[in-house]
């Protein structure tokens, strides 16, 4: 079977069509040849926050060093500004959420240069546990936890002299976009939300929850992140090899893309990241669960998902479909990792997400 005809199955299948969902379907060539499918949809005050220089990375673009708290713990990063920027203006915002193992130098700093360029203040950062952010046990994935970083983020945000609070959106990759669409129902102060190349549990048939089911769900998880933290000393934590080309004792991921592109950016501009994950972060990531309220968003959503990720494009259908409007998905050809830095797919996944937050901030 052609993609044509086992897209447009995978659509018949998914309900996704002009009379049944309300939706206008296009499809276009964007970014990879013959491959691309579009589907349009029919929208504090700061304790302790640091700052640094501000330098040129470009002739557009200038950047800051900032920590914030989160919690308990010190997060680090970077502000980066249009360098056309005005004392006295107020400019929109987007705050950023990486990748499984990825520290703030691999893929945010790429898409932030080309927001802040298209007017955007954007906030980088490593999360807790990762990168040159606090915490311990060192590459620790905690899910809660990581969303309290993003919402830390976006406080540090809203409050900067330079951002307009009210018009500031939540894009993410990988994992972080995962972590951007679960913000898109739980945080109403993001105004639009981005999720490229997304992580995304698999389908769960039956209705959609309730309001009153879902924050019941929700107080679950966070009841759930508790526990865990309250007994990482007994779980006896330990860090394994995050990822790998072949399954291997002592490796939690054995996923041959993502070890030779993380391999990659180590060798060249990405030295300080590190082949690590705490030996309990892969069970919380199994526990967690990101899109079971994704129908109660609050936020336009869009999503750029390649056709050959490692999250099925069906997965991805199931909870777009219930998703209310504004929303739009984007299905460009190519593994994961072409919306990364470098990849076939990282224009076309950076002008669609400035093209979303110009509509909608």
């Amino acid at each position: 079977m052609t993609l044509d005809r086992l897209m447009r199955a995978k659509l018949l299948k998914c309900g996704v069509g002009l009379i049944v969902c309300g939706l206008s379907m296009g499809i276009s060539v964007r970014g990879a040849p013959d491959r691309s499918r579009i589907i349009p949809g029919s929208e504090i005050q700061l304790a302790a926050a640091g700052s640094g220089q501000t330098e040129s990375v470009s002739a557009d673009v200038v950047r800051q060093t900032v920590t914030f708290p989160s919690d308990d713990e010190t997060l680090r990063g970077w502000l980066y500004l249009p360098s056309s920027y005005q004392t006295g203006t107020k400019v929109p915002g987007i705050v950023t959420a990486n990748a499984l193992t990825g520290v703030k130098e691999i893929n945010l700093v790429q898409y932030a240069e080309r927001f802040a360029a298209a007017g955007f203040a954007t906030l980088v950062f490593d999360y807790r546990y990762w990168g040159e952010s606090s915490g311990e046990p060192r590459f620790h994935v905690a899910p809660m936890e990581l969303r309290a970083d993003i919402r830390a983020g976006l406080d540090f945000l809203a409050a900067r002299p330079e951002v307009d609070a009210n018009r500031i959106g939540g894009w993410g990759i990988s994992m972080g976009g995962q972590n951007m669409l679960f913000m898109a129902t739980w945080e109403p102060r993001f105004k639009a939300i981005v999720a490229t190349a997304t992580g995304i549990e698999p389908p769960v048939e039956g209705p959609p929850l309730s309001q009153e089911a879902a924050k019941t769900k929700y107080d679950e998880l966070v009841a759930a992140s508790e526990n865990e933290r309250a007994g990482r000393t007994a779980a006896g934590i330990t860090t394994l090899q995050a990822w790998c080309p072949a399954p291997k004792d002592g490796c939690a991921l054995p996923v041959k893309e993502a070890f030779d592109w993380y391999e990659q950016a180590r060798a060249t501009f990405a030295p300080m990241s590190e082949n690590s994950l705490s030996s309990t972060s892969f069970q919380n990531m199994v526990a967690d669960s990101s899109a079971f309220a994704l129908h109660l968003a609050r936020a336009p959503v869009l999503i750029v998902q390649p056709d050959r990720d490692v999250v099925a494009v069906e997965s991805v259908l199931f909870y777009f479909k219930r998703a209310p409007e504004p929303k739009r998905l984007i299905i460009p050809g190519g593994l994961h990792t072409s919306t990364y830095i470098g990849g076939e797919n990282f224009d076309l996944a950076a002008s669609e997400a400035i093209a979303w937050f110009k509509r909608y901030l």
